[in-house]
């Protein structure tokens, strides 16, 4: 249902991204090195992006994860990695939202957003939680723009470094 109502809702199509897109996701996701190297301690790799397709909270099914392609004019040019009911129930956690790096600054990021809290308000959610590191101005910037308020400050180990990590929320 939740992909129904965003192809409809919103200007793109919109695909539930598997190991097929592979290619794509890596072509999209390696157009943001800076973004990477914030995790990783090596360039980003096709290993990479498919433990991110594929990787899932503790105690989340397959069928809670959406990792979400927008398409316009068969280009990817957006990337939304959604869980449902995670961390409780009716709370959807943010986990990557990245664009094409043509098409930033374009609202299309934020119109999807838009649409993405409606269509999870319908379906009776009521929080959207997210993280990012809390050195990371542009992924604080958006969170703040998409009307996510920080929540808590607390650490995460990435790549054997302890990194300060922000946690934020949206009522919907």
């Amino acid at each position: 249902m939740l992909l129904k109502r965003l192809e409809l809702l919103t200007p793109y199509q919109v695909k539930l991204l598997t190991q097929a897109e592979l290619e794509e996701i890596y072509a999209l996701q390696k157009e943001h090195p800076a973004y990477h190297a914030q995790f990783l301690a090596h360039e980003l790799t096709k290993a990479d992006v498919l433990a991110d397709l594929t990787t899932l909270p503790a105690g989340v099914f397959p069928e809670q994860k959406f990792y979400l392609g927008f398409y316009e004019a068969d280009e990817l040019v957006l990337i939304v990695d959604l869980v449902l009911d995670y961390p409780k129930t009716q709370s959807a956690f943010l986990g990557l939202v990245i664009g094409a790096k043509k098409h930033l600054g374009q609202g299309k990021a934020t119109k999807v957003m838009q649409v993405l809290r409606s269509c999870l308000k319908r379906e009776g959610y009521t929080t959207m939680l997210a993280s990012s590191l809390s050195t990371d101005e542009n992924a604080k910037h958006f969170l703040r723009c998409q009307g996510f308020l920080p929540k808590q400050e607390t650490t995460t180990v990435l790549a054997e470094k302890t990194l300060p990590l922000t946690l934020w929320t949206l009522a919907l």
